[in-house]
């Protein structure tokens, strides 16, 4: 069978159930398992459960370990990438990074425990879940049979908590810190001019934190299943010249151009308004991140016979590596804590406004976010 990363092939049923009868027959093993502090499971040679705790079957909600037994590790998470390829979890080029996939091989390796950390972008019934695992991977052979036992710590708080830190602590207080500043400044100038200026300021960095903590609540309140969509009719030119506005006094849009793409079309869906601004100023913020001080930035909107569809684009480039990552929840290329701003467009333009959200980049044409309606929305 044919792969892209990790061997493919697998166990049949009939050695998947020798395997776990096996192991049942091992002394003390059902126990030891069930002990963990963490979810957990035995993997064969092939990377398949022959057998999953108490813990794990909980999770899934599954009452047996027959209803796991031969599943890998992304096919029993749902993970987005499992079934990318016909041979499953770990054939896929995305499969080259994720921290689950690796450290199992590692451990095949070098034939001792490995650790690593691993995100996953799961979706399960129609929802998406993002994980953020500790993976650790322990050999072990017993009567000349290779297992491996796979535990996964959820580290998911941490990683949100230290993004929110990150925004909070950080943006949110370095907005507010300029804010007292200007106020300060305005205390002692007696220039009406400069005054207005001044006030202009003022309103442009209330305007951006106000965004920035309604973002992270309407993110928080998606991720808990809980945000309501008020749908109405909107134009479409309306909406990309909105953000358009929105973004261009924000810090990192200094001294560059954002630009309405020439072909761009005006048509009418309809959809929240304040989600699909809150996706594009999420592409626009990536795009402009990683723009050099002079460059531009276009965004536009057109529509075809089953489409409707808006993007951002830009003229860098993603590497090969971090595109595969794209849209994980804890990812960035833009330093420790960060990685929200992909994954909202993800879960804000697909799981509530109910489109489909991807990119291209390439050398030929840069890089272009979209999300893309039905045209008969």
């Amino acid at each position: 069978m044919d792969t892209k990363y990790a061997p493919a092939g697998r166990d049949s049923r009939t050695q998947l159930m020798d395997e776990l009868i096996f192991i049942r027959n091992v002394e003390y093993i059902e126990k030891l398992i069930n002990t963990l502090p963490y979810i957990g499971a035995i993997l064969n040679e092939k990377r398949q459960v022959v057998f999953a705790n108490d813990q794990l079957l909980e999770m899934l909600k599954l009452t047996t370990v027959e209803d796991l037994l031969g599943q890998r590790p992304g096919e029993m998470l749902h993970c987005v990438n499992a079934h990318r390829e016909i041979g499953g979890c770990g054939t896929s080029e995305n499969c080259s990074v994720c921290g689950a996939v690796n450290c199992i091989l590692g451990a095949q390796k070098n034939g001792r425990k490995e650790q690593a950390e691993c995100r996953i972008l799961a979706k399960e019934q129609e929802q998406f879940v993002a994980y953020d695992f500790l993976v650790t991977t322990s050999p072990f052979q017993w009567q000349g049979h290779m297992y491996y036992v796979l535990s996964l710590a959820d580290i998911s708080s941490e990683k949100r908590r230290k993004a929110m830190e990150r925004i909070f602590f950080h943006d949110v207080i370095n907005k507010t810190g300029s804010m007292y500043g200007f106020i300060d400044l305005l205390k002692e100038e007696q220039d009406m001019d400069r005054i207005h200026q001044f006030i202009n300021f003022l309103d442009t960095l209330n305007r951006d934190l106000t965004n920035e903590i309604v973002g992270q609540r309407d993110l928080t309140a998606a991720e808990n299943g809980e945000l309501r969509v008020s749908v109405s009719e909107h134009d479409s030119l309306e909406i990309i010249q909105n953000s358009i506005q929105q973004i261009a006094y924000h810090e990192v849009a200094k001294h560059k151009a954002i630009l309405e793409d020439p072909g761009s079309e005006s048509f009418i869906l309809k959809t929240d308004g304040t989600l699909l601004r809150r996706v594009l100023m999420n592409m626009l913020k990536n795009a402009l991140e990683a723009t050099e001080v002079r460059g531009k930035v276009s965004v536009g909107c057109s529509q075809t016979h089953s489409t409707l569809s808006f993007w951002v684009h830009n003229d860098g480039i993603i590497p090969r590596e971090n595109q595969l990552q794209i849209f994980q929840r804890s990812f960035s290329t833009k330093g420790v804590a960060r990685g929200l701003g992909t994954y909202s467009m993800k879960l804000l333009g697909e799981q509530y406004l109910g489109g489909r959200v991807g990119f291209l980049s390439n050398e030929k044409s840069g890089t272009r976010f979209y999300i893309e309606f039905p045209a008969n929305n």
